[in-house]
């Protein structure tokens, strides 16, 4: 719960088993040998125990220096297939891990069931539309500050208009561009990473 709240750059657990982490993330897990849990998010590094605590320092500030999306997961909902088959072969070759549904009659269970780095609805489907899968997404404090952009081949302003007040954070119009997603995905998911971080103190 208090990952939740606070978005940390590097993440150190002693055990096989590391705590439920934000994906992208990076996680150091100290192991005295047995492998992490096949459940843990983020990216992660197993090092030794034993390890000097000088040298765990210099490896954990290196992963936490580490920007990009490699390791976060995306969950991708659109009613056409081969949408959901071009943003994961753009995502996974970012090394991202995509999952993807045709529907979003159930956004809530599937964040729930594995909550992601970035959802991306199309805002015009069938049934449960992006938009109004945005609006019962954003009813859940746990998701409330989920990055959540929406994709759409309406070029009408009041789609886009309808997108934000619903509570996404970014609007793209298809066909979508590879360079132009990417750099959508990437922005939105460093911000919320360092959205939790506490303020500098002033030297005054």
């Amino acid at each position: 719960q208090v990952l939740d709240q606070y978005l940390p750059e590097v993440v150190i657990a002693l055990g096989p088993v590391a705590p439920l982490v934000p994906e992208g993330v990076p996680v150091v897990l100290l192991s005295d040998g047995e492998g992490p849990s096949a459940s843990m998010g983020g990216r992660v590094r197993v090092l030794d125990a034993s390890l000097d605590p000088r040298e765990l320092l210099q490896i954990a500030e290196s992963m936490a220096a580490q920007t990009g999306m490699a390791g976060a997961t995306m969950l991708v909902v659109d009613d056409d297939p081969a949408m959901l088959q071009l943003v994961r072969s753009i995502g996974e070759a970012e090394g991202m891990f995509v999952r993807t549904a045709q529907s979003a009659e159930r956004i809530i269970e599937e964040l729930e069931e594995a909550p992601p780095a970035l959802l991306l609805l199309d805002a015009q489907m069938p049934g449960v539309d992006g938009v109004a899968a945005t609006r019962r997404v954003r009813k859940h404090k746990r998701f409330a500050d989920l990055p959540i952009l929406l994709v759409s081949a309406s070029l009408d302003a009041q789609v886009r208009a309808a997108a934000f007040a619903a509570g996404a954070d970014d609007f793209l119009t298809k066909p979508v561009v590879a360079v132009e997603l990417m750099r959508r995905i990437g922005r939105l998911i460093e911000l919320r990473r360092h959205a939790g971080k506490p303020a500098k103190k002033s030297d005054e």
